[in-house]
């Protein structure tokens, strides 16, 4: 008994000091690293849903530019760092900033937030708690990405992408680009597909190139032509599309073509994405009657699944995109620049699911930004993201649509 006792507080011993390394290490990161943490408030927010809802008519919130986790809506804010707050009430349930400096790049894929400082630093949180699991050190530069694969987060950088553990945080591997090529720019593409990075290149000899870099760091480089574009192709797959041309899937594992097709010669349509069963197009000149708007493609049986039409009395906002079983469009109805119509398909038949209609004026003047707006029709929205039971669209300028919300974002889920 006496043995039992002694090696039970032997035991609570190991504990407490443990739990004090931990503690003081905590203490020590924070002020190394001038972190300031408040939080959390509260029980923590669960998902609102899972996967991508099929009738997203209810209006959440409106935020500036969220990152989804469960049931917490992350944004940056000015003098602060991230604010964390429960998407169905609003209310603060972390914040977590550092003295002297702003963030750069966040990312909440894989149900963790990271967070790319000025100086820098790239930081894994932990969204229950608000508290660092971990600091890295990376060279940031003013186009730097943020992207979350199956083992590794990586940062693309001008120059170099560079992967981190997800465990702990500790550099897997760094890989540089050809000189006089860049990784990352204002108009390169990168994406995180399986256990791979892959990312669009441009070179001062006009040349462009598509990079993946696999999990282990090798790397296979493919030589394009100008104008193509860099897209998800499904679970392991990415495509390039070469407009009104052809699309070429690979795996990313390997980097191998997977299939090749080429557009037919009656859509003006070009494939910009797809979830393994289906790749989905849009054409920007569909605007008469009977013309093809979106269109899919059955990877697996090699051919045409679908299309949608206009009748005349609308046209298509830019790309339709796929999440788990749905594909989500934006449109513009003839007479109605203050409203714009979110339809959801089905992504495997086509059918239409739903559609939601979006008074621009209704949620420009409930945010406080209607005096931002000078005219409707240069006005955009741009679907951004699904997932956790929501579905994220912005409105934005034209030419602002690529780093999130410029105005505002809608958050809406299903009713």
């Amino acid at each position: 008994m006496r043995w039992w006792t002694r090696k039970r507080l032997i035991g609570v011993a190991v504990i407490a000091v443990v739990a004090l390394g931990v503690g003081v290490y905590a203490v020590l990161a924070a002020d190394r690293y001038g972190e300031q943490i408040s939080g959390p408030t509260g029980t923590y927010p669960e998902p609102v849903g899972t996967g991508a809802p099929a009738n997203p008519s209810q209006v959440l919130t409106l935020v500036d530019d969220p990152w989804i986790v469960d049931g917490l809506a992350v944004q940056r804010e000015p003098g602060t760092g991230l604010v964390a707050s429960d998407l169905r009430t609003g209310d603060q349930y972390w914040s977590y900033g550092r003295d002297g400096h702003t963030t750069a790049r966040v990312s909440t894929t894989g149900g963790v937030v990271h967070v790319l400082w000025d100086d820098g630093l790239l930081v894994q949180l932990d969204p229950r708690t608000g508290e660092p699991n971990w600091h890295a050190r990376t060279d940031l530069d003013r186009f730097s990405e943020i992207r979350v694969a199956e083992t590794v987060v990586a940062v693309a950088d001008r120059p170099t992408i560079t992967a981190y553990d997800l465990r702990d945080g500790e550099e897997v591997w760094t890989v540089p680009v050809p000189d006089g090529c860049e990784a990352a720019g204002a108009t390169n593409a990168v994406l995180a597909v399986g256990h791979s990075i892959v990312a669009e290149t441009w070179c001062e000899s006009d040349e462009r190139a598509v990079l993946r870099v696999g999990a282990d760091g090798n790397e296979t480089w493919m030589e394009v032509e100008p104008g193509m574009d860099l897209r998800h192709a499904g679970d392991g797959r990415f495509a390039i599309v070469e407009p009104h041309d052809q699309t070429t899937i690979y795996s990313a594992d390997t980097g191998e073509v997977s299939m090749v097709f080429t557009d037919t010669e009656d859509t003006a349509t070009y494939y910009r994405g797809g979830n393994g069963d289906v790749l989905v197009a849009y054409s920007p000149l569909a605007v008469d009657d009977g013309d093809i708007v979106y269109s899919a493609w059955n990877v697996t049986d090699d051919a045409p699944a679908w299309t949608v039409l206009t009748d005349g009395t609308w046209r298509g906002q830019g790309s339709i995109h796929i999440y788990d079983d749905v594909a989500y469009a934006l449109r513009t109805e003839h007479g109605q620049d203050g409203y714009r119509v979110l339809v959801v398909y089905d992504a495997a038949s086509g059918d239409e699911l739903s559609r939601v209609s979006i008074d621009l004026d209704e949620h420009l003047t409930a945010y406080g930004a209607q005096d931002t707006v000078l005219d409707h029709t240069e006005l955009r929205v741009q679907f951004v993201r699904a997932g956790e039971g929501t579905v994220t669209v912005t409105i934005a300028e034209p030419d602002l649509m690529r780093r999130g919300c410029d105005i505002l974002c809608i958050v809406l889920a299903e009713p």
